[in-house]
């Protein structure tokens, strides 16, 4: 039987997952306005690569494989993360850890992720429950000893993710996108130092 922490866990372990290619994000659509840092990882152009293809994919693969809660959960997802998931995007604002927006954007089966998310409502309804946001579903989940996680579809390719249910609810409502000065500046400057080229050693 499918759990809250499986159906949504799972999703959000594909960014423990996959390989971490760190590096400052571009400007994005579903970043809170009071975004202090910004990291993106472009999963399929990282997956692409030469050296993930070797030292990486083989690895991935096997705790995919391996892992008795992904096998249950993905295919009743409909998803593939090493295909179907593009990239990752994870804001955060202050020191606590509880003001973190995880954005993964990529192709999802809609149909079957909602009627997974419908059973599991129906079976676990002191720990999973769907409402509405925005006139989507947001789907709230209640792990014990830890705080409620919430997520929802903010597009059909960008599924959002937060402890924090007000990020969730703005990043429906087409509030989030707008990054405040300092992460623009800092942007601004990793965005030239890139084009600059790689320092002299």
């Amino acid at each position: 039987m499918l759990s809250p922490r499986k159906v949504f866990g799972g999703l959000l372990g594909l960014a423990l997952l996959l390989p971490a290619s760190i590096r400052a994000a571009e400007p994005a659509k579903y970043i809170p306005p009071d975004a202090e840092m910004v990291v993106q990882v472009n999963v399929k152009q990282l997956l692409k690569s030469q050296l993930a293809k070797k030292f990486a994919l083989p690895p991935i693969e096997n705790a995919l494989k391996n892992n008795k809660e992904a096998q249950q959960v993905l295919p009743a997802l409909g998803l593939d993360p090493l295909k179907d998931v593009s990239t990752i995007t994870i804001s955060n604002a202050g020191q606590s850890g509880d003001k973190v927006l995880v954005a993964l954007r990529g192709k999802f089966d809609l149909d079957k992720i909602h009627a997974a998310a419908q059973k599991v409502a129906e079976d676990k309804k002191d720990t999973f429950k769907i409402s509405k946001a925005g006139g989507k579903p947001l789907y709230e989940v209640d792990q014990p000893g830890a705080p409620t996680v919430y997520a929802a579809f903010a597009a059909d390719d960008a599924l959002v993710v937060s402890t924090k249910r007000d990020y969730v609810v703005d990043a429906l409502g087409g509030k989030t996108g707008k990054l405040n000065k300092a992460l623009q500046e800092a942007i601004a400057g990793v965005t030239a130092s890139r084009a600059s080229g790689p320092p002299a050693w």
